[in-house]
């Protein structure tokens, strides 16, 4: 088996077609966005996280939305390192002036965009309410809303501060350009955002943002869209800025918790194993394994996946330590290849965090994960839910590990935090592996030979 065939198994996300909406999501945002960009006047009250995890913008911000193209952005906030920030966009339908504290107070003044007003409100209704970030970079062709919406899907209903949301999310392309991923927290009274989670390709990028309180149809002081003069500090945004911590998604920190400690249950472990059914690829050209893992100690491990490629070709796919050296195998057609090295420092610590977090099958890439640790971030707590007379809970979150940029749905067994089902995706979440887990057994007697490495004649054998 060639390395580009092993590279197409294993990457086969980059290839998978778009799904169809699901109905009631579509419904869900067709009515959000009719509520948000056909407000006469709008006033809304955010805060927001801005960046990688750890490193955020922390902001807060007004935003007053009068007709035509009168627009006021007002932000405050913190930088990663606690430095004050402010910003400022103000239109009266003429001008637009534009400024920011942390550009050493740097103003501008300039004629307002064509459709400057319908843009801000499409941006509010499809992407984030900090519209000036991605708005006057965009061609000043007069079109009133350069967003793309697509492959819409139905999440998990929650409470939350005893408001029924129903979470939707979404692909947003501008002009053309990459696609962002959104989750969207929708108040099922109102119809309107409460929380919102802006992915971009950047790993570990992300916009969180809070909706504090929406004004629609309202009168809105004609002060706030004057034009202050160039040199002239703006006013600083009404609400008050709130405490600085970390933005969470609805149920993140229960999200974490819940696989923290599927880490600390494989961790612990003496010896593993565990079967389960592996589909890559898209539904209509999917291969399919039978996968097996046998963690031992002191790094020892085996994995062993055989099965059918999408043209039919029987694969064997295979990685076996015994601590000190590591042993891969391709076998696919009557063709194999076998590869010998030294192990890497931390094998075993890897391969359990590659078994919680992301899966596995990414051992087979001799060249990733050598660390122990898969970086994660974006918790998202999904729906309960059962199967088989199991109560599952269902999670999310994004792996940042170097070279696998992916979006994780973990279903977990209540009763025992352990995996029933896990979804992989990439950047826009198309899923591209599916596992299926069949049987976990800890601390049981392994066969020593088990973790016996091949010399590099032996073949698939």
């Amino acid at each position: 088996m060639t390395r580009p065939l092993l590279a197409a198994l294993l990457l086969a996300c980059l290839s998978v077609a778009g799904a169809d909406d699901d109905p009631q999501a579509r419904e869900l945002f067709d009515a959000m966005h009719a509520k948000l960009s056909q407000a006469r006047t709008l006033k809304l009250a955010f805060r927001a996280n801005v960046g990688p995890q750890g490193a955020e913008l922390k902001l807060a911000g007004d935003l007053f939305l009068g007709e035509g193209d009168r627009v006021a952005l007002l932000t405050q906030g913190q930088d990663p390192d606690g430095k004050p920030l402010r910003a400022a966009v103000v239109s009266d339908g003429e001008a637009v002036f534009r400024w920011r504290q942390d550009a050493q107070g740097q103003a501008s003044k300039a004629p307002t965009p064509k459709q400057l007003g319908p843009r801000f409100r499409a941006c509010l209704s499809k992407l984030t309410a900090l519209g000036s970030a991605f708005l006057f970079g965009l061609p000043q062709d007069g079109v009133a809303d350069p967003f793309q919406v697509g492959e819409l899907r139905l999440g998990g209903a929650q409470t939350i501060e005893g408001r029924a949301l129903r979470m939707i999310e979404y692909d947003v392309s501008v002009e053309a350009g990459p696609l962002s991923h959104v989750q969207v927290w929708i108040d099922t009274a109102s119809g309107l955002p409460y929380q919102r989670r802006i992915l971009g390709g950047e790993q570990g990028s992300a916009i969180v943002e809070v909706f504090l309180g929406f004004e629609l149809n309202g009168e809105l002081p004609a002060e706030v869209f004057q034009l202050p003069e160039v040199g002239q500090e703006p006013p600083a945004a009404p609400t008050p800025a709130p405490p600085l911590a970390p933005v969470d998604p609805a149920g993140a920190d229960q999200a974490r918790a819940l696989l923290e400690a599927l880490d600390a249950k494989l961790a612990a472990a003496k010896t593993l194993r565990v079967r389960s059914t592996t589909l890559m690829g898209p539904a209509e050209k999917r291969a399919r394994f039978a996968t097996r893992v046998e963690l031992g100690e002191q790094g020892r491990l085996r994995l062993v996946m055989e099965g059918q490629a999408s043209n039919g070709t029987q694969v064997r796919l295979e990685v076996v330590s015994d601590g000190a050296r590591r042993s891969t195998l391709q076998a696919a057609g009557g063709r194999a290849q076998r590869d010998l090295d030294q192990a890497p420092p931390g094998l075993g610590s890897t391969a359990r965090a590659a078994l919680g977090r992301l899966s596995p099958t990414v051992l087979l890439r001799r060249d990733a994960l050598d660390d122990a640790t898969i970086p994660v971030a974006g918790f998202v707590l999904g729906p309960a839910s059962e199967e088989g007379g199991r109560a599952l809970r269902q999670i999310e979150f994004d792996s940042t590990a170097p070279d696998l940029p992916m979006h994780v749905t973990l279903w977990l067994d209540t009763a025992t935090g352990l995996p029933v089902k896990r979804v992989i995706g990439d950047s826009t979440h198309a899923e591209a592996l599916v596992e299926t887990f069949e049987a976990w057994e800890f601390d049981v007697a392994l066969e020593p030979e088990a973790f016996a490495v091949p010399d590099a004649a032996a073949g698939g054998k």
